[in-house]
């Protein structure tokens, strides 16, 4: 038995039109989904950037790693001090000072590297305007505090001295934390310009001496 030949070029035409509206059903899928998705990327690009994911510009005072000279000096500049509390920068003729320390809650503070502890002498580089003079500090390394040391009269704001102000050990290599903290501030209301602190190696020096 043999079908009519009219029969079988309907089934092909409707083979071939089905064929033909599956194709285009496809592809007219596939164009929508690509411009939603490019509307969607161009959508996301307009966005702003999600406040967890900016950076933060406001680095101030951040903590600089300083290391022990070959001769075992270790220098704390007010450059690299990190401030906590009241006290402020300033750069008169490019020297840069620690200002503005005013109260016991106020910190100035550095990260340093120590290759070789022991016994070191504390050297202060500061100025005291008139009224300002008999202020007290303490220095510590991490925990360990050195005794109050009193500030004296320079002779002027911009009259620096540099002086002995205490002992402090050092008990391990690596890294440690230095500490200036204000104890008692003169009735004028500042302690004194500080622009360096110095750790200074203490030769035979023993332990509890």
């Amino acid at each position: 038995f043999e079908f009519p030949r009219w029969v079988i070029v309907a089934v092909m035409a409707g083979i071939c039109a089905m064929a033909a509206f599956i194709l285009v059903v496809f592809f007219a899928l596939r164009g929508g989904g690509g411009t939603n998705t490019s509307a969607q990327d161009a959508h996301s690009a307009d966005e702003p950037t999600p406040a967890s994911d900016v950076a933060n510009d406001d680095p101030i005072d951040e903590a600089t790693l300083i290391q022990q000279a070959p001769d075992g000096v270790i220098h704390f500049s007010a450059a690299s001090a990190i401030l906590k509390g009241d006290p402020r920068k300033i750069t008169p003729g490019g020297r840069t000072l620690v200002t503005n320390i005013t109260s016991p809650d106020d910190r100035i503070t550095w990260q340093f590297h120590v290759d070789t502890p022991g016994a070191f002498r504390i050297e202060a580089t500061y100025a005291t305007a008139p009224g300002d003079a008999g202020g007290q500090f303490i220095v510590s390394v991490d925990e360990q505090p050195s005794k109050p040391s009193t500030t004296r009269e320079t002779g002027g704001s911009d009259s620096f001295t540099s002086e002995r102000v205490g002992f402090l050990w050092v008990r391990r290599s690596g890294d440690h934390e230095l500490t200036l903290r204000p104890t008692n501030i003169p009735a004028s209301g500042s302690l004194m310009q500080l622009e360096a602190l110095r750790l200074v190696p203490v030769r035979g020096a023993t332990q509890g001496s």
